[in-house]
């Protein structure tokens, strides 16, 4: 069996502090593995296919892998939206995604919509790309109104 490689990434809101990057969920302080691991993330937006791409909410697949910039209910410092990183294998454990990121949450104290975010996970195919553009005008719906309401 393929062993996980489930990462999350997000800002420092007062741009002073560290970044927060968990790997597994394990933060990762080393800086050499941070780099190692943002390159790995930035890969599949560079080179993957963007199969959604609003305002609001990207998800890139490449090869086996994808990253979903998953809009939160923060902004940093300067006023800017402060979205959370998730890069991960198409095969992983969705459930096991779901957990790291209930974690992940709690340690940077930011909350998102688990509802819409769980719907994409479970549609992220390689070969059915296509289930995630079905999904997407719900789904937006969805975040639209929980940023609002928040």
């Amino acid at each position: 069996m393929m062993r996980s490689n489930i990462i999350f990434f997000a800002q420092d809101l007062n741009n002073k502090d560290n970044d927060i990057l968990m790997q597994n969920n394990v933060t990762v302080d080393n800086m050499n593995k941070i780099q190692e691991l943002m390159e790995l993330t930035s890969q599949v937006s560079l080179k993957g296919k963007k199969v959604i791409d609003d305002k609001i909410l990207k998800v890139f697949i490449y090869k086996d892998n994808f990253l979903i910039i998953i809009p939160t209910n923060s902004k940093d410092s300067s006023g800017r939206e402060a979205p959370i990183l998730l890069y991960s294998n198409i095969n992983d454990d969705k459930e096991l995604i779901l957990k790291y990121l209930d974690n992940f949450l709690q340690i940077i104290d930011r909350q998102i919509d688990k509802k819409a975010l769980k719907n994409i996970l479970y549609n992220v195919k390689k070969d059915n790309i296509l289930n995630i553009k079905y999904i997407i005008v719900g789904v937006l719906v969805a975040i639209m109104l929980y940023l609002i309401a928040t």
